[in-house]
């Protein structure tokens, strides 16, 4: 098993991203998925929202966000060169700030929080448990906390799959640090009631790191293929999709 960096190190990875890219790039090579995460958040939020979007990066999903829900949305992140890149968009509705969310204090309650892939990049149980507690206490009584993040049990199953295929597993990138479940819902009972669990791409997985990796070779190097566009913009997924993605939607309403 891989060394997960320290936190520090994880720091310095994404500091390095922000400036040596721009764009989604920075967050995430799979724009596809991106859009997916996007159509999915949008449906819990509204316009007279006043929403704080935690791990923002440099403002690449927080502007089309907006863009499509029109409401007040305020994007912390930790990295300072991702800041000044998301700076550029900042304007009546949109503001960003340099901050880490284990640590950030407001004066102001938020209708809703979200986060997209952020609180995987805390590399200790110990670090995440504070950041949703710290979450908990920024939102507004019976508030929406909107979480896209990346589970084990989710990528477990996608490697079962991968196996009958012959297929070698894929793994945790050494700086996420993916949630376990079980113990996630068990940590979060204290402080919120689940709404929701979204298995949103299930098949967009199995498309994308199956059939893809089948029809290439086993270490594709395109991520924006017609497959990707395929299995991300006709919208196939239903409850019966099976669990087969890292990426679930938790949508948790403060106790």
């Amino acid at each position: 098993m891989k060394r997960l960096l320290n936190q520090d190190e994880n720091r310095r990875y994404w500091e390095s991203r922000a400036c040596e890219l721009t764009g989604c790039d920075v967050s995430w090579w799979d724009i596809n998925m991106m859009k997916i995460e996007i159509d999915n958040i949008i449906t819990h939020l509204d316009k007279n929202d006043l929403v704080l979007d935690i791990g923002c990066s440099n403002g690449f999903t927080t502007v089309e966000i907006h863009k499509r829900v029109q409401c007040r949305i305020h994007g912390i992140d930790y990295s300072k060169h991702a800041i000044n890149q998301a700076k550029e968009f900042e304007n009546g509705y949109l503001n960003f700030e340099c901050a880490d969310i284990t640590q950030y204090n407001s004066h102001i309650k938020y209708d809703k929080v979200y986060s997209i892939r952020c609180l995987i990049n805390l590399m200790t149980k110990k670090l995440q448990k504070k950041a949703l507690k710290n979450i908990y206490g920024l939102l507004k009584h019976r508030g929406i906390f909107i979480m896209s993040e990346t589970f084990k049990g989710g990528l477990r199953n996608l490697n079962k799959a991968r196996k009958v295929f012959g297929l070698k597993p894929l793994s945790q990138p050494v700086y996420n640090n993916y949630f376990r479940e079980k113990e996630f819902e068990s940590y979060i009972s204290k402080y919120f009631d689940i709404i929701e669990v979204k298995k949103y791409a299930s098949l967009y997985y199995i498309g994308t790191r199956l059939f893809q990796y089948l029809t290439l070779d086993d270490d594709p190097k395109e991520h924006d293929t017609d497959l990707h566009r395929f299995f991300a913009h006709y919208g196939f997924e239903t409850k019966r999709s099976g669990d087969f993605s890292p990426q679930k939607l938790y949508v948790l309403r403060r106790k």
